[in-house]
């Protein structure tokens, strides 16, 4: 998501309708390495690996205008989990009824099937049964053989052990929490002042949901 990106599409599809999915940003940003490990090539993406990736980003504030193969992509990957920063753009673009609904990826993998049901009913989509084609594969639900969920075992090494490092998962937990605060507050402002919702499931625990 590119804050810049609202304007360009805006400029080819007025009347776009665009959902996007928010994750904890510290398993976004877990994510992101694991990413960073698989096109980089590096054979062992472990706990160590993924603090010193960050370190990188956070102690060399000149990072994003150097070409550090490491660096950039550590800068960018931090950039991209303050969702708020990105949402004020987009929403404030895309500000009509029902022009931009914002999902959870952990309601969404604990449920699938009924926020898939939730979209249709939301835009007023023909019901579209998603139960009989899909198939459950390493705990996720997915629709065709191409999904990288069949390639799980395919991850680096030490991978699963990013969040053994208690130390850096509550850095990264303070560092996030004032963008948080702020993303919640927006999401919750921007529910009660439209006139469709732009959310339809509750927040997650991390964003303060139910615990």
């Amino acid at each position: 998501m590119d804050r810049s990106a609202p304007f360009d599409v805006f400029n080819i599809i007025p009347g776009a309708r665009i959902m996007v999915i928010l994750r904890n940003p510290v398993k976004r940003l877990h994510s992101a390495y694991w990413h960073f490990c698989s096109y980089s090539k590096i054979s062992i993406c472990n706990a160590q690996g993924f603090r010193s990736w960050v370190l990188t980003a956070l102690q060399d504030s000149r990072a994003k205008n150097q070409r550090d193969r490491v660096a950039v992509p550590a800068v960018r990957a931090l950039a991209s989990c303050l969702y708020v920063d990105y949402l004020e753009s987009w929403f404030r673009i895309f500000n009509k009824p029902k022009a931009f609904l914002v999902l959870f990826t952990e309601e969404f993998q604990q449920s699938p099937f009924e926020t898939l049901h939730r979209i249709e009913e939301y835009y007023g989509l023909h019901h579209y049964d998603f139960r009989a084609v899909a198939k459950q594969v390493n705990g996720y639900y997915v629709l065709n053989q191409g999904s990288k969920v069949i390639r799980e075992a395919s991850k680096p090494k030490g991978y699963s052990k990013l969040d053994e490092d208690i130390e850096m998962k509550t850095t990264l937990e303070k560092m996030f929490r004032p963008s948080i605060k702020r993303l919640r507050d927006f999401l919750i402002a921007k529910n009660a002042t439209s006139s469709e919702p732009v959310i339809l499931q509750p927040l997650p625990k991390w964003l303060g949901g139910p615990k």
